[in-house]
């Protein structure tokens, strides 16, 4: 798989998230944060920049996964073409996507045993 990370919060933030978490940047092929687009979630162009980088890979959206925390999350990524498994933090984002019957899972360890 090529991993990618897209996130509204600010590149510092990410990049300081994602190494406080014992991850190396290197994980990612790709990284597109706020401060890499002016379109934010649910709209759909949000995800152009990462589209654009992975098409240099003949990777479609439809090839590609987004997990997200929200249902706005999986508004913009499915009208943008890509599969979606919700992680939600929150009960009322859980309870929305229980509602339009959407993969959910608990923890990211999950997501291994689903790819």
């Amino acid at each position: 798989y090529r991993l990618g990370l897209l996130s509204a919060a600010g590149k510092h933030l990410v990049y300081k998230d994602v190494t406080d978490c014992g991850i190396g940047i290197d994980t990612f092929c790709h990284i597109q944060t706020e401060d890499d687009t002016t379109v934010h979630k649910p709209d759909p162009e949000v995800f152009q920049p990462t589209i654009n980088y992975f098409a240099k890979f003949n990777i479609k959206p439809t090839q590609m996964l987004y997990v997200g925390d929200t249902l706005n999350d999986f508004l913009a990524s499915s009208q943008a073409g890509l599969h979606f498994i919700g992680i939600p933090r929150l009960e009322r984002e859980r309870k929305k996507m229980q509602a339009r019957e959407l993969q959910m899972i608990d923890d990211i360890e999950q997501l291994t045993k689903l790819l």
